[in-house]
C-alpha cells in the first residue's frame, strides 16, 4: 500500500453529474502520483472543523497524475456541505488509502 498522508487540495471542479450525483476534481500532484482507481481517500468536506470527520470517497480517476477525479450523492449533512463547495477552495485529503490491484484481464480486483 503506498504511503499517506494529509493533502491540501484545490478544488478544481465541484458539478452536478445528473441522477442525483456529483462530480468532484481535485488537484493534489502528490496525492494523484500514488493514488488509482479503487483506493480511497477522506476528505474534510469544509475548511472548518464542521463536521468533525472527514467523509470516505472512492477515487474514480486519476488524471495527469496530478488531479483525482471522485463522484458523490448527497446522502447527509457532510454530502450536502460538499455541494456547496467552489472551485478554488482548499479541502484537506487523507490518503491514498485501500489496497489496489489489478487482475491479469486488466479488471480492477478488490482484495
Amino acid at each position: 500500500m503506498p504511503p499517506t498522508r494529509v493533502h491540501q487540495a484545490l478544488v478544481v471542479e465541484n458539478r452536478d453529474a445528473g441522477k442525483g450525483y456529483f462530480r468532484i476534481v481535485l488537484r493534489a500532484p502528490a496525492l494523484a502520483g500514488r493514488a488509482r482507481p479503487g483506493h480511497f481517500v477522506m476528505l474534510r468536506v469544509s475548511e472548518n472543523l464542521d463536521p468533525l470527520l472527514g467523509r470516505p470517497f472512492g477515487i474514480a480517476a486519476v488524471r495527469s497524475r496530478r488531479d483525482i477525479e471522485l463522484y458523490y450523492r448527497v446522502v447527509g449533512r457532510g454530502t450536502s456541505l460538499l455541494t456547496q463547495v467552489r472551485a478554488g477552495a482548499s479541502l484537506a485529503v487523507h490518503g491514498p488509502l485501500g489496497i489496489f490491484s489489478v487482475h491479469p484481464t486488466g479488471r480492477l480486483q478488490l482484495p
